[in-house]
């Protein structure tokens, strides 16, 4: 019985001392950048929802359709493994990376739009061109909230990111 408790012992000091400090979770400012990481990528699953209506109704066949279809897909991908390596591997660089990603993919969508059809869509009360759907009908809003929530939580958990310790105290 002995050797078994030193045995544990030695492996709870072994795994303690090579196990890398979670400081994402264990500060305050890593704790509200990853908060808002979540909502950013809940936010880039909003705009998904929006633009998948869009393929449900008719393949529309034009390209920025499929262009943001893809850059919202990227967007979750981003916001996805942003929140699973800030859990396993936490560096404040990958929390600060993941909502730059997000928030440039949420941002795509309206600066694109403006550009080829002269409106900025979600400023001025203009949501997505999406017609309405049965199972959905809420969803102009849908996109407008996501649009807000991806842009805005990407840019509140970047900033919040640069304060985050880089050592654990």
């Amino acid at each position: 019985m002995e050797a078994f408790s030193q045995l544990l012992l030695n492996s709870k000091t072994i795994c303690k001392h090579n196990m890398p400090k979670n400081i994402i979770m264990t500060s305050g400012q890593g704790i509200f950048a990853f908060l808002f990481l979540i909502v950013a990528t809940i936010g880039t699953v909003f705009q998904f929802v929006t633009l998948y209506q869009h393929f449900l109704t008719a393949f529309p066949g034009i390209t920025l359709y499929i262009i943001l279809f893809s850059f919202s897909i990227s967007a979750m991908v981003s916001g996805g493994t942003g929140i699973l390596w800030s859990l396993l591997r936490p560096s404040k660089f990958q929390v600060i990376s993941a909502a730059f990603f997000i928030m440039a993919f949420a941002l795509f969508t309206p600066i694109y739009t403006a550009a080829t059809g002269g409106n900025f869509p979600y400023v001025i009360g203009m949501f997505s061109q999406v017609p309405w759907s049965i199972t959905l009908p809420t969803i102009p809003m849908l996109d407008f909230a996501g649009f807000w929530m991806a842009a805005g939580g990407g840019l509140i958990s970047m900033l919040i990111g640069f304060a985050i310790p880089k050592k654990q105290m």
